[in-house]
């Protein structure tokens, strides 16, 4: 008698695994990660000369976290959507000045990020998505010069949000019809920039200009709710 039994519920249990799924529909959600940057500054111009000199570069580390939005449209087996996501991120990095005096340090500090990307999805199962993403993004940067040894003591700061382009791969799995769960990478290429630091302890010194090459990784683990 157990074996019909048996049988009836692993049907039941397959059949619930094979029912459709509607992907249709628009989700908010959460998401955490650590995030990691690679960095280099170049001096460009300072103090009435021009410089072409590599300043070292690091590797900035940190947590990331913060919200989704997104809408989705399914064809077939494919899943086409849009999506915005604003994360806030503590990641930082330092490094010595190449050539600059024993205690003259750069450093580099990411306080958060927003994306703005189209994604493309296959379902390997009614229930589980991999997909790929691609868009823009904009990313809230500081970075510092401190020369406390110097003669007189220096510091010159710039804040900035730059921007560049984004893709990442990701999968999600749905628990119910509201709740998903999901991960990704996301890989954020903001390039070089010219930038104009501002002296903040009184140098008279205000020509101050660097490049700063610059991306963003960032892996991330989430949940959406659907409505």
């Amino acid at each position: 008698m157990r074996y019909p039994v048996l049988a009836i519920l692993m049907a039941l249990s397959w059949s619930a695994q094979a029912e459709p799924v509607d992907w249709t529909g628009c989700y908010a959600g959460v998401n955490a990660g650590y995030g990691t940057g690679n960095n280099q500054w170049t001096t460009t111009f300072f103090n009435g000369t021009a410089y072409s000199d590599d300043a070292g570069s690091a590797k900035s580390r940190g947590a990331v976290g913060g919200g989704q939005l997104g809408c989705d449209m399914q064809r077939a087996n494919w899943v086409l959507g849009v999506q915005g996501m604003l994360d806030a991120s503590n990641m930082d990095g330092q490094h010595h000045y190449v050539g600059g005096s024993a205690q003259d340090t750069v450093t580099y500090e990411t306080k958060g990020m927003a994306m703005l990307t189209g994604r493309v999805g296959l379902l390997i199962t009614p229930k589980a998505l991999v997909y790929a993403k691609a868009g823009w993004a904009w990313v809230d940067n500081t970075y510092e010069d401190n020369v406390p040894d110097g003669a007189p003591a220096m510091q010159f700061r710039h804040k900035q949000t730059r921007d560049g382009w984004v893709a990442g791969l990701g999968a999600e799995y749905r628990l119910t019809a509201h709740i998903s769960l999901l991960g990704e990478y996301s890989r954020i290429k903001l390039g070089s920039e010219s930038i104009h630091l501002d002296q903040t302890l009184g140098t008279g010194i205000n020509d101050y200009q660097a490049t700063m090459d610059q991306d963003v990784s960032i892996w991330t683990m989430g949940a959406n709710y659907r409505f």
